[in-house]
């Protein structure tokens, strides 16, 4: 994983997907392409699709166009410019497993912003208490000797993989307290200057 390109780390959440839910090449050609155009203005598409024609015909061509763009070995790759709009369109675990794994390439936790998070306040404290839970029961078995040292080899980087999960659970968190303390600093001022 850590030799990995950004496509071959896209290729392979993409893969793991598509062996393990009953997502079908048609169906996701059709989303990450909706998405492409509509994120991308005409003017700076470098890929065009088949848009015309009957629609699970046209579904199917580019369903096998972006195959080959992930497939081992294809002299087809999968376009830069595609990749924002193939990554969002991974359901779930793959996107945010996808994600995880691109941010790291950069050494940056992958912390989404709580302007842009689905989630609710609460949802942001229930993340974190479960991420919470998680790192609690994966240092257990590294700490039960009070020595971090080789006996511990097998349990490191499952313990070192939740510890980051919480911490990027616990920087979302942060991150929108910190942006509700700024709106009430301002609305506080603001009541000030009208007072």
């Amino acid at each position: 994983m850590d030799q990995e390109t950004r496509p071959e780390t896209i290729a392979r959440w993409t893969i793991l997907m598509m062996q393990e839910t009953r997502i079908t090449w048609p169906v996701f050609a059709t989303n990450v392409i909706a998405r492409y155009y509509a994120r991308t203005p005409k003017p700076a598409r470098r890929i065009e699709f088949k848009t015309v024609g009957e629609v699970f015909a046209v579904a199917k061509v580019n369903g096998t166009r972006l195959e080959r763009m992930v497939k081992p070995g294809a002299s087809s790759h999968l376009w830069s410019e595609l990749e924002e709009s193939w990554v969002m369109e991974l359901p779930g675990r793959y996107y945010i497993g996808c994600r995880r794994d691109l941010a790291r390439r950069y050494d940056l936790l992958d912390v989404q912003l709580p302007s842009s998070a689905p989630n609710s306040d609460p949802g942001l404290w229930a993340a974190l208490s479960r991420s919470f839970a998680s790192s609690i029961e994966a240092v257990v078995p590294v700490l039960a000797d009070h020595v971090i040292n080789e006996k511990d080899e097998r349990h490191l980087p499952g313990a070192i993989e939740v510890i980051t999960q919480h911490i990027a659970a616990a920087e979302g968190l942060r991150a929108r307290m910190i942006e509700e303390l700024a709106a009430l600093d301002s609305a506080g001022k603001a009541a000030e200057r009208g007072s």
